[in-house]
């Protein structure tokens, strides 16, 4: 019997940003700072959903080819955004986890520090978590999950995969949304979402709100999840 669906763990790939920068004729960092105050917002409300876990693609490794400037806009951006909303965090009890590559943290000055601080602020907290996915890549989780395996004597291998590359999350996503009208999953968390229910969307994130995640998570409702079982 197919299992009816159960939203535990949400996870969006946040695309449109420069698009809807350009269809209002302003520079693309506009595009940016608009789509983090959507982010924030969709946090809060799916926090107030009762989701228990939330997992965002805040910058793919593959992204940090773009124009520095923009880059280097977009890492401030995301250390701004963290530093500014901690207190609310703390305060809705989700807890905080920057998931990624480290490498070139510390072109950004404070990056590394604010990182830190809202990870060790929030480490307690129990209603929701929050996994921001930054400089990261699914195929640079899994190269380096097998480079750190090389030469060890494994007995359990499919376990010690799960476990590690699931980052401490709770749950493997159970709906994964992308924004923006492309159809595909750029990289973005390869192993956790072999069975996940997508949705795409022609909406560009700044634009995404609460009513766009509401239709979001009635589609989801409305499908029976069988992860690769057959209806009895």
């Amino acid at each position: 019997m197919a299992k009816p669906a159960e939203l535990k763990h949400l996870a969006i790939i946040m695309d449109g940003n420069g698009r809807w920068a350009s269809n209002q004729n302003l520079p693309r960092i506009e595009g940016h700072k608009r789509g983090a105050q959507a982010t924030i917002d969709i946090i809060n409300y799916c926090h107030d959903l009762g989701v228990k876990e939330l997992s965002i693609f805040g910058l793919s490794t593959e992204n940090t080819s773009r124009p520095s400037l923009e880059v280097s806009f977009i890492q401030d951006l995301v250390k701004q955004s963290c530093q500014n909303n901690q207190e609310n965090f703390q305060k809705k009890g989700i807890r905080v986890r920057i998931i990624g590559t480290e490498d070139g943290l510390d072109k950004v000055e404070g990056l590394r520090r604010v990182k830190n601080a809202v990870e060790s602020l929030t480490q307690h907290n129990q209603i929701m978590r929050l996994n921001i996915l930054f400089n990261y890549s699914g195929r640079w989780e899994i190269e380096n999950l097998l480079s750190s395996l090389q030469n060890k004597a494994i007995k359990n291998p499919t376990e010690l995969i799960q476990s590690t590359l699931m980052q401490g999350m709770s749950y493997e996503p159970d709906l994964c949304i992308r924004t923006g009208g492309e159809m595909r999953l750029s990289n973005f968390m390869l192993w956790q979402l072999a069975y996940t229910e997508l949705y795409f969307t022609n909406v560009l994130w700044p634009d995404f709100g609460r009513k766009d995640l509401d239709d979001a998570i009635k589609d989801f409702y409305r499908r029976k999840r069988r992860f690769g079982q057959i209806e009895s």
